[in-house]
Order: structure tokens, then C-alpha cells, then sequence
């Protein structure tokens, strides 16, 4: 038996037959983090998304965590110091300048739909070498339902090939100071991008052949630092955000702990979309897909053939469950548990084990109900699976 490291993405590439051709970008407008993935508001992304995609624990807004330097830092891979009222241009090229400036596309070929009429500054930037020949369309709408009634308009008619979305209305109901309302947006939202998800899958010109990144702008303020109610400094709850991509490119049930940065997201966009983007400061997203792929096992060796991390039982749990996985070579692994917020509260393994299936008893005592992750480690190799203890 041979184990040899390769890139996952490459292989997904291959097997389809190219890179990704379309790359859609929602942006749910500041919602914290500690209410999105794995606090139980966001069923549809945590239940039917991250086990099609990948999930980055540790994604952060390090620049302006405000509305508008957040979505350009976003577009333009550089943090932008722009101020938030819609009276500045990006001052770097955005994604949909550099990929029209180096193909044919026209400019319904790629489009910002955003429900804060501000965020038009987004089409194209201030940069001498690129600006408004190179701009995207634009369609505003006033609340998150109408952004996606927009969005699907715009995709259906058009089939544009990069899209930014913007859903505004969980950063109202923060500033608001109306906590249900808050909730009730992420809930809301959560509906609204796994309905884009389903569009995406059901249209011929998306299906199979496009990446939905999900990801905030900023966050809010953590309690020690005023609460939900508002944001824009530095403190944890402001710049510690989601991101969960899905579709061409990303394996599925990934989870990633490395820190990455909304200036990241550009360049994975002109690697998916094989388009130069000079200008930008971030590293492509693709790296974090690598896996570790066995290969060539001779006949009736008798050992199993993919590592594989199983579902834990039972689930629901309390306050104690069992989780399995399975190794096909002896090697060093790593097994640990994850609250909602990303941060460990168990390590149950770390160490070398022989091939074959291994179970390991994880008790709850002492910690709340709630959703946690459970994830193994086996060299660049990363599964996680989620759990659920009820007391």
C-alpha cells in the first residue's frame, strides 16, 4: 500500500473536466460569528451545506469592520480603508475588473446585488489601470427576500460567471438592539441562502459547475465589548467571521482550523476562474483542501482502504458517546472536540495507532448542551462530524 499526499481540489478539477466556471459570494451583513455555524439558528447551512462543503473555523475581517472596507476587502483582496458611506471607490481592482480585463466578458457577466444601495461602489474601483470599462452590473433591493428575488433574476437571466451578494437585514436588526430580531434575520437568512443553493444546483448553466462562498463583512461586538447592538473595532466578536464554501473545488464535511482572511477569497476566486489578480495580498483558499489519498492496495491485505471518521452513537448523546474511525496503515492521529465558537474542549487522541477501527468514549460531563464538531487528523488529511449532547 501506498499513501501519497495530493491536492483534493486538483482531482475534483480533473474528474469534472476544469476549473470552476462561476463563483457566487453571499454576504450575510454582520452577523457574529457565535450565532452562525453550530449555535442552532443556522440549520441549513450546518445540517445540508457544510456536509457538501468546507468550513474555515478561524476566518477573520482583520482590516475596517464596518460595511463597506468588509465587502471591498472582500472583492478586491486588499484591505481597504474606504469609509462606510458609500462616498469611496474601492482603490484596488475588484474581482470582476480583473476577470473582464483579461477575457471577453461583458459586463452582464458579472454583477453586485446588494441590498445596501451604498455597496454600488463595489462594480468597479478608483485603480488608474482598470475602473469602470471593467465594472460589474448592479441590482439593489431593500431587504434580504427582495436580494434574493434580485439575485435569482440576474443568475436566470444573465448567467453571470462572478456575483456578490449582499443580504443586509441581520445587520439592521443588530443595530436595532432587538436580540430575537437578530435571531430571527440569521434564521431568516440561513432559509434564503440554501434556497440560492438550490437554485444554483437546479439551473443547467450552475449545476455542478459553480462555488457559493458564504461569509460575513465583520461580525459584532463581543459582550465584553458592548454587545450585538453594533461594530466596527477590533475586539473578537467584530472580526472573527464565518466562511463555509460549497460546490466546485471544496471537499465535503471539511473542516479547516488554519487562519484565513476575507483578502483570501479573491485570489481563490481568480485560481477557480484561472484569471490574474495582481494586485491582491491574500493566498488562495485551494491550499487548505489538501488530503492525504491511499492508493494501490494489494489484494486481500485484509486492511481497510480510506481512513474514515464515523458518526458517533448515539447521537443525541448524554452525557457520554462513542466515536470510531478507521485506518487503513498505522499512523499518527489526532482526535479532538470543538464547541460552536471553534474552540477545542477535548483531545481524546494524539497518537501513533495501527490500521484498522478504533473507538474512543467522549464525555460531556461538564460541558452545556449543545452542537460540537468531533474531528480527526491523519497527517494533511481533515474529517469532522457533527454531534449533539442533550441533557
Amino acid at each position: 500500500m501506498r499513501v501519497v499526499p495530493l491536492l483534493f481540489w486538483l482531482s475534483v478539477f480533473l474528474q469534472a473536466g476544469g476549473a470552476a466556471q462561476n463563483v457566487v459570494i453571499a454576504v450575510i451583513d454582520g452577523s457574529r460569528d457565535s450565532e452562525t455555524m453550530g449555535a442552532g439558528y443556522t440549520p441549513m447551512m450546518w445540517d445540508s451545506l457544510l456536509p457538501q462543503g468546507t468550513l474555515w473555523t478561524d476566518f477573520r475581517n482583520e482590516g475596517i469592520t464596518s460595511t463597506n472596507p468588509g465587502h471591498a476587502s472582500i472583492a478586491t483582496g486588499t484591505w481597504q480603508t474606504i469609509d462606510n458611506e458609500g462616498n469611496q471607490r474601492p482603490t484596488m481592482p475588484t474581482v470582476f475588473e480583473y476577470y473582464r480585463s483579461s477575457s471577453s466578458a461583458a459586463e452582464t457577466d458579472v454583477y453586485v446585488v446588494a441590498g445596501k444601495y451604498k455597496l454600488n461602489i463595489l462594480s468597479y474601483s478608483t485603480h488608474p489601470s482598470y475602473g469602470e470599462p471593467y465594472g460589474a452590473s448592479v441590482s439593489l433591493a431593500p431587504m434580504d427576500g427582495l436580494v434574493l428575488n434580485a439575485s435569482l433574476t440576474a443568475m436566470g437571466g444573465h448567467h453571470p460567471q462572478i456575483v456578490i451578494i449582499n443580504f443586509p437585514d441581520v445587520d439592521y436588526a443588530g443595530h436595532s438592539a432587538d436580540w430575537e430580531r437578530y435571531l430571527n434575520a440569521i434564521r431568516t437568512v440561513d432559509s434564503l441562502v440554501y434556497e440560492l443553493w438550490q437554485f444554483i444546483q437546479s439551473d443547467p448553466h450552475y449545476k455542478d459547475n459553480t462555488t457559493l462562498f458564504i461569509t460575513n463583512d465583520h461580525g459584532r461586538h463581543d459582550d465584553g465589548h458592548g454587545g450585538f447592538k453594533d461594530h466596527g473595532d477590533g475586539c473578537e466578536g467584530c472580526r472573527h467571521i464565518l466562511l463555509l464554501a460549497v460546490g466546485r473545488g471544496f471537499p465535503a464535511a471539511h473542516v479547516v482550523a488554519t487562519t484565513r482572511t476575507q483578502i483570501d477569497i479573491a485570489p481563490t476566486v481568480g485560481e477557480l476562474l484561472s484569471f490574474p489578480v495582481p494586485y491582491a495580498l491574500g493566498t488562495s483558499l485551494l491550499a487548505d483542501t489538501v488530503r492525504t489519498a491511499v492508493v494501490e492496495d494489494p489484494p486481500g491485505a485484509g486492511v481497510a482502504r480510506e481512513f474514515a471518521l464515523h458518526q458517533n452513537y448515539p447521537n443525541p448523546f448524554n452525557p457520554t458517546t462513542a466515536i470510531g474511525f478507521t485506518l487503513p496503515v498505522r499512523t499518527h492521529v489526532t482526535l479532538d472536540v470543538l464547541d460552536s465558537l471553534g474552540e477545542q474542549v477535548a483531545l481524546l487522541v494524539n497518537s501513533v495507532k495501527g490500521p484498522g477501527t478504533h473507538t474512543v468514549t467522549f464525555d460531556g460531563e461538564g460541558l452545556a448542551s449543545g452542537i460540537y464538531l468531533y474531528r480527526l487528523r491523519v497527517g494533511d488529511r481533515v474529517e469532522a462530524r457533527r454531534m449533539v449532547l442533550a441533557k
